[in-house]
């Protein structure tokens, strides 16, 4: 938000409140998502504006740019000072935050990637065993067949002079 002269007064959130999750293993969710602004005092902790931590990083900020403007060493020393702090402590919170939620998200990839490993290597197995097996009856069968035929071209190798003789 803008006054008349054009410089920056307010930030105004438009985000989503709503924080998704995502299923990445039975019972085992993880949201990747933080809200932008909280202004109710309980709930996820908003990014840049939260009011029960006291945090409104964009307003700070203004306040902060005013008081350089107008020359208020005072206040940059006795509130903007703190508040920026505040603001830095607030970004390592969700810093950390994000690193170990991105931890649990490389071991999940980590986890699945081995459960994909131990499934092909049954599969393979299992194929490898049914195809050896097959090849094993298959030859069962064919001697089987070729003894058969073998037999049949005998006695058919027979005339009716080997039987009168």
């Amino acid at each position: 938000i803008r006054d008349a002269a054009g410089k920056i007064t307010n930030v105004a959130s438009q985000g989503n409140s709503n924080v998704s999750s995502v299923e990445v293993s039975p019972g085992n969710t993880l949201s990747a998502q933080w809200v932008g602004s909280n202004l109710n005092d309980g709930g996820q902790v908003g990014l840049f504006r939260d009011n029960a931590q006291e945090i409104d990083v964009f307003g700070d900020l203004i306040a902060l740019r005013d008081h350089l403007m107008d020359g208020n060493t005072e206040a940059i020393q006795n509130i903007d000072n703190d508040k920026l702090e505040a603001i830095e402590d607030h970004f390592i919170q969700f810093a950390g935050s994000n690193g170990s939620m991105q931890a649990r998200m490389e071991t999940q990839v980590a986890s699945l990637n081995n459960q994909e490993f131990a499934l092909t290597g049954m599969i393979s197995r299992e194929g490898d065993a049914d195809i050896a097996e097959t090849i094993v009856r298959l030859n069962e069968v064919q001697y089987a067949y070729q003894a058969a035929l073998q037999s049949g071209a005998k006695i058919m190798d027979r005339s009716l002079m080997d039987y009168l003789r």
